[in-house]
C-alpha cells in the first residue's frame, strides 16, 4: 500500500490535487468526515445548492438558524451566504461563543425569544432526533423547519468531469459515458467539443429510456442498456435509481466490456461513475486503454480505498498515465481522478 500511495502522489500534477488526495488518505485512515469537511471549507469554492434540496422554494423570509454547529453546520453556512441568505445564528449545545462570524445559542433561549425563526437542519447523524425535538417535542411549525434530504444541506461546485484542463474535452474526440444516467452529462460533453462519436452506456432501465429520449436529436450518440463490468454475460443487479448497482439484488442486467463494445474502435475520453463498479469497468476497458491511452475521469468515491486502488489500476495497465484529482460536492461524494 506504501508504495502505491508514492508511486500514485509522484504522479500527481497539482497543488489542488495533492490537497484532495491528502484529504481522501486522511478520511480512509480516521473515517472522520468532520476533517475533510473542515478543509473542503477552506478551499474557497464556489457553491451552487443542489435542486434536490429546494431551499428556495421552501424558504418564507424569517431570520434563518442553522441547528447544528459542527462540520456540517459550518459548510451549511458557507452554502447559504454565498447563496444570498443572511445567517441569524447557529444553534448548538454550548453558548456565549461566536463561531464563523454569528453566535452560537441554545435552542431553550431561541424558543425563549418568542421569534419566527426558520431552523435549517445540519447533521448527517442527528437530523431526525433535530426534527424530533422541534416539531414532536416543542410543536414547532413544521413549515418553519428545512429539512435537508440527507440531513444537510448539498451543494456543488464546478463541472465535474470537465473542467480538468490536463483532461479536458477536445473536437474530435471519441467520448465513452459509462453512467450516462438521462444523458445530462452527455448534453454537457456536446456543448464542450465537436465529438466523432459518443457512447452512453447505462444499467437502469428508467434512466437508459429517459436518456433515449432527451439525446434523440443528437447525432452520432450510440447507447447501450448493460453495465460496464470485466466481462460479457449476466450479473444480479439492484436497480434503486441513481444508485443502480451490481450487488446480490432481485434482478439481472447483461454485462459487457467497453473493449467488446468499442470492438477496436478508438476512443479517447472516457467517464466513469458506475456505483462502484469502476475497478472491474476499467478491468474491461484494458485492451482500449493499452492500446490508445484515453484521457479519463473515473470517480473514486463509492468505496472508501477507490483513491488509491483505481489508480493503481490505471498504471498497472498503462504506467504513463499521470493525476489531477477533484472533489465537487458539499460532502464526501463526488471525487474524480483524471487520467490523461
Amino acid at each position: 500500500m506504501i508504495d502505491s500511495l508514492r508511486e500514485i502522489y509522484e504522479k500527481i500534477q497539482d497543488e489542488e490535487s495533492k490537497h484532495i488526495f491528502d484529504m481522501l488518505l486522511s478520511y480512509a485512515i480516521t473515517r472522520n468526515d468532520v476533517i475533510f469537511l473542515d478543509e473542503l471549507r477552506k478551499m474557497n469554492k464556489e457553491w451552487t445548492i443542489s435542486s434536490r434540496d429546494e431551499f428556495s422554494n421552501m424558504y418564507g423570509g424569517q431570520k434563518i438558524v442553522i441547528y447544528g454547529a459542527g462540520a456540517y453546520g459550518r459548510m451549511t453556512k458557507l452554502i447559504l451566504e454565498q447563496a444570498g441568505y443572511s445567517i441569524y445564528a447557529f444553534c448548538g449545545r454550548d453558548n456565549n461563543r461566536v463561531l464563523d462570524g454569528i453566535p452560537v445559542i441554545k435552542l431553550e433561549e431561541l424558543i425563549a425569544d418568542d421569534e419566527d425563526y426558520y431552523y435549517v437542519l445540519a447533521s448527517r447523524v442527528y437530523w431526525k432526533d433535530m426534527y424530533e425535538q422541534l416539531g414532536t417535542y416543542y410543536k414547532f411549525n413544521h413549515s418553519n423547519i428545512f429539512i435537508p434530504r440527507t440531513g444537510a444541506i448539498i451543494a456543488t461546485c464546478g463541472e465535474q468531469y470537465l473542467d480538468c484542463t490536463q483532461c479536458s474535452l477536445e473536437d474530435g474526440d471519441f467520448i465513452v459515458d459509462c453512467g450516462m444516467c438521462e444523458g445530462e452529462t452527455i448534453v454537457e460533453m456536446a456543448k464542450k467539443c465537436n465529438y466523432s462519436k459518443i457512447i452512453g452506456i447505462e444499467a437502469n432501465e428508467y434512466a437508459y429510456n429517459k436518456a433515449k429520449m432527451n439525446l434523440r436529436d443528437y447525432q452520432n450518440v450510440e447507447l447501450y442498456m448493460c453495465a460496464a463490468w470485466n466481462q460479457n454475460g449476466r450479473q444480479r443487479f439492484s436497480a434503486d435509481g441513481l444508485s443502480s448497482k451490481i450487488e446480490n439484488g432481485d434482478d439481472y442486467i447483461e454485462t459487457k466490456k467497453i473493449d467488446s463494445i468499442l470492438d477496436g474502435r478508438r476512443a479517447s475520453f472516457i467517464k466513469m461513475d458506475i456505483e462502484g463498479a469502476e475497478r472491474n469497468a476499467l478491468e474491461g476497458a484494458r485492451e482500449t486503454i493499452m492500446k490508445y491511452h484515453p484521457k479519463l475521469a473515473i470517480c473514486i468515491y463509492h468505496q472508501v480505498d477507490d483513491f488509491v486502488e483505481i489508480p493503481r489500476i490505471i498504471l498497472a495497465i498503462d504506467n504513463s498515465y499521470r493525476f489531477c484529482f477533484r472533489h465537487y460536492n458539499s460532502n464526501m461524494w463526488e471525487s474524480v481522478v483524471y487520467a490523461f
